[in-house]
């Protein structure tokens, strides 16, 4: 499970960056017509992040019952 742990850990560090780069882009984009394209790819990341961050809780929350047998 650590390992799992640990390489959740790793994914979510490289989409978390790629994430604030699609920031970057759509507030770079304020004024262009690449707005919307931006921003759509923005929250289709964001939602990327969010799962992978339910699936390490979820992860964590199945490996504590482990632990305690």
């Amino acid at each position: 499970m650590e390992q799992i742990l640990e390489k959740l850990g790793t994914f979510l560090a490289h989409e978390e960056e790629l994430l604030r780069d699609f920031a970057v882009d759509v507030a770079e984009a304020f004024d262009s017509c690449l707005y919307m394209s931006n921003q759509k790819d923005y929250f289709a990341q964001k939602g990327r992040v969010t799962a992978l961050k339910d699936a390490i809780e979820l992860v964590e929350d199945l490996e504590n019952p482990l632990k305690a047998v």
